[in-house]
């Protein structure tokens, strides 16, 4: 899927350095990096709206991203930029739930789409990898970066570590 023989040794070190996939085998790993998509988008381009289902993780390519979040008054709000390399979406993919900001390209940018259910079928795999996902997904989660966290983060990781347990369980039930 990757159209590029460049792309291959960057997109490995790239998710090498994702902390939740940095542990994974080298096969693993390559399972990845071929699942991938390469996008290519325009400056303005939504890539992911808040509210909206997800189903991949991005890692940008290059260009550059705003992220922005809803604020209880109706507005908007820069939360951070992502730059080449930077990883997003993931939070959705891992609880399970609509997209919590709003990813927008900021020039013409590339960007590579890991399918969730390969990130999914990771931590189906390997267990060490849920409290780095749990820890990650606490910290993004929540609008934190708002000023404001309308759950405390002991409820986030209570709602991540559910979510996992259930792709667990589901694992387990349907392997019988």
């Amino acid at each position: 899927m990757v159209s590029s023989n460049r792309d291959v040794p960057w997109l490995r070190q790239q998710i090498r350095n994702i902390n939740f996939l940095s542990d994974c085998s080298h096969e693993e790993i390559d399972g990845l990096v071929h699942s991938v998509k390469k996008i290519i988008v325009s400056g303005g381009q939504v890539v992911l709206k808040q509210g909206k289902p997800n189903d991949a993780v991005y890692i940008s390519g290059s260009g550059s991203f705003g992220v922005w979040g809803e604020i209880p008054d109706g507005g908007q709000r820069r939360l951070e930029s992502l730059l080449e390399g930077d990883c997003f979406g993931e939070v959705s993919v891992l609880n399970g739930t609509v997209a919590n900001a709003t990813v927008i390209a900021e020039s013409n940018a590339e960007l590579f789409s890991i399918p969730a259910e390969k990130i999914l079928g990771l931590l189906r795999k390997n267990s060490w990898m849920v409290e780095r996902m749990s820890t990650r997904a606490s910290h993004r989660s929540g609008v934190q970066s708002l000023g404001y966290d309308p759950l405390p983060i002991e409820t986030h990781k209570k709602c991540f570590w559910q979510r996992a347990v259930s792709v667990l369980d589901h694992i387990v039930n349907n392997e019988e």
